[in-house]
């Protein structure tokens, strides 16, 4: 505090922009922003302050860093539709009296809703709820934050006849609850949302039947708007299958699991959940051997903590059971030599783009194994970034296929001298429905970062921090490098396990309390360990040992 009795803020923002500004003591995030010089103002949709996530009504009482979160980041983009689904939310209820929106799987950072078993989705209603989202974005209502008694949030969605959030909220070691309000409207949420409604400008429903897609804005060549995508339709039968699974078994929700866990009665859900995986891979397993004749390669390929090299192992399994021989080739022996290595924008050597890989050796080698010949495998050493002298001799067996794992095996151009009718491409990813209540999801990116900050935490040396710091890169990475080539699969593979979320629990809480409250990182650890805070703990020993899971946690049958 300076002479004036002014407070130091040292405001952040997009694009590396800083300054330092004296604003009285108790002033909103809201009104600091008015004062500051940062540009765009009317993009900017939340904070971060004392590391931790903050809406922008918090008051700020003494000197601090404040780093204003814009929509135009992946974080504030996250915000934003969180927002937009809270309105929504507001939407359903004012037309219909409670509220009967349940939010399914996002698709390309859109967000699928429908009304569940209550009303089915017509063209004509969906213009109307449209309509009124419409309205209520215009006329720019407040969002109000709202602490509420744990006692008193229980009756009012008692009141509400809510009993998805009852259930919920009753497992919280909480005395308060954190909710946004919109006039009489009131809704609890971990995160922050925005301070009003005008924020939402840019949005555009889609009729997808038995629901509706809420598409949403991003950042692409410095145009922010909604793009038109191309719908995933493999990805979303996937979406679409897998929730009506976790329907029948009776968990579409965490409150239903912990419920499970705690009457002790999760042990079918966990057979018949891990037994839907053996089932799946048998069955993918049965489509290769069908066409083994002219299957000759296999391509496997996925984002980070999807799970794919257990899947790998259990379908190498599988493969054998029909008698098909497989044999793995690692693109990690096909690497150039680290002189060569291409560069990314930060002058860091880029190890995941396609140029880092020989891929005329690639292809040359694969072309004289499908015609019987015997190639020199090629051995790369890490520590000196080369190849070593000594190949190792490979050669095709007759019948026998090839297997590869890597982030480009969608990609044509990575096996470019086989012909397409003789590859298989397999997408593997952990494409988890289960919701926190019906309307917040936990995201599939939340339940691979789960499993990645154990896995790496347990078998890697790398703190929670450590994981969050790379975790941004990665995602680039896999949104560079896979996800453009997901619906170029010949099958998809989800790794989800309805279960896992409270097996894992204990392991990510551990280690992602651990993380300095003085590091950028701090505000997502807490994010995720809100997450975490909806579970119930289940015992990892009785989870089977070639479940994937195991693959994170450790104690599995397989050697990794």
């Amino acid at each position: 505090m300076n002479k004036d009795g002014k407070i130091q803020i040292r405001v952040k923002a997009l694009n590396g922009f800083s300054e330092t500004i004296y604003v009285l003591s108790g002033q909103t995030l809201e009104e600091i922003l008015l004062q500051s010089n940062i540009p765009e103002k009317k993009e900017i949709i939340a904070a971060v302050m004392n590391n931790q996530y903050a809406d922008m009504s918090e008051r700020v009482l003494s000197d601090m860093e404040v780093d204003f979160i814009s929509i135009r980041e992946d974080r504030g983009l996250e915000i934003y539709r969180h927002t937009a689904t809270h309105i929504l939310n507001y939407v359903i209820i004012t037309l219909f009296g409670r509220n009967i929106l349940h939010i399914g799987p996002s698709i390309q950072y859109n967000y699928y809703f429908d009304l569940g078993d209550e009303r089915k989705m017509s063209k004509s209603l969906l213009r109307k709820i449209k309509k009124e989202f419409d309205s209520i974005v215009k006329s720019n209502e407040r969002i109000e934050k709202v602490l509420m008694p744990l006692k008193e949030a229980l009756k009012y969605y008692e009141s509400m006849g809510d009993r998805n959030k009852l259930e919920l909220l009753s497992g919280l070691k909480t005395d308060l609850v954190k909710c946004y309000r919109i006039e009489n409207y009131r809704e609890f949420c971990h995160g922050p949302l925005a301070v009003s409604t005008g924020i939402i400008s840019k949005y555009k429903f889609i009729f997808y039947f038995p629901g509706f897609i809420l598409e949403f804005p991003k950042v692409k060549k410095n145009k922010f708007k909604v793009f038109s995508i191309k719908k995933p339709r493999k990805l979303s039968k996937i979406f679409m299958e897998t929730r009506e699974w976790y329907k029948t078994q009776g968990v579409s929700g965490v409150e239903q699991l912990n419920s499970l866990v705690k009457k002790e009665r999760s042990a079918e859900i966990i057979n018949v959940s891990e037994a839907l995986h053996e089932k799946r891979i048998s069955q993918i397993a049965d489509e290769i051997t069908k066409h083994k004749g002219d299957i000759k390669l296999v391509l496997i390929a996925g984002p980070s903590a999807s799970g794919k090299t257990t899947f790998i192992k259990r379908l190498n399994i599988q493969l054998k059971v029909n008698g098909i021989m497989p044999e793995a080739i690692s693109l990690d022996n096909y690497f150039v030599s680290r002189e060569i290595t291409p560069l990314d924008e930060n002058g860091n050597y880029d190890f995941e783009c396609l140029e880092a890989l020989d891929l005329g050796l690639l292809n040359e080698h694969l072309a004289g194994l499908l015609k019987g010949k015997t190639i020199p495998m090629p051995q790369f050493d890490f520590h000196t970034g080369r190849r070593k002298k000594e190949t190792v001799p490979m050669r095709l067996e007759k019948d026998q296929i090839i297997l590869i794992e890597g982030i480009h095996g969608l990609n044509d151009k990575l096996t470019f001298s086989v012909a397409k009718k003789k590859k298989f491409k397999v997408y593997v990813s952990a494409l988890s429905q289960l919701r926190i209540d019906n309307d917040h999801r936990i995201t599939t990116t939340d339940t691979r970062l789960f499993r990645r900050i154990v896995r790496d935490y347990l078998f890697r040396g790398h703190s929670a921090h450590d994981t969050l710091k790379m975790w941004p890169m990665v995602r680039k990475g896999e949104e560079k490098y896979i996800f453009p080539f997901q619906e170029d699969a010949d099958i998809m593979f989800n790794s989800a396990l309805i279960y896992e979320g409270a097996v894992l629990k204990p392991f990510a809480r551990k280690y992602l309390e651990e993380v300095p409250a003085h590091v950028p990182e701090y505000a997502e650890a807490r994010r995720l360990l809100g997450i975490l805070d909806y579970f119930t703990e289940y015992p990892a020993a009785n989870i089977p040992k070639v479940s994937i899971v195991k693959e994170f946690i450790g104690d599995s049958v397989f050697e990794y």
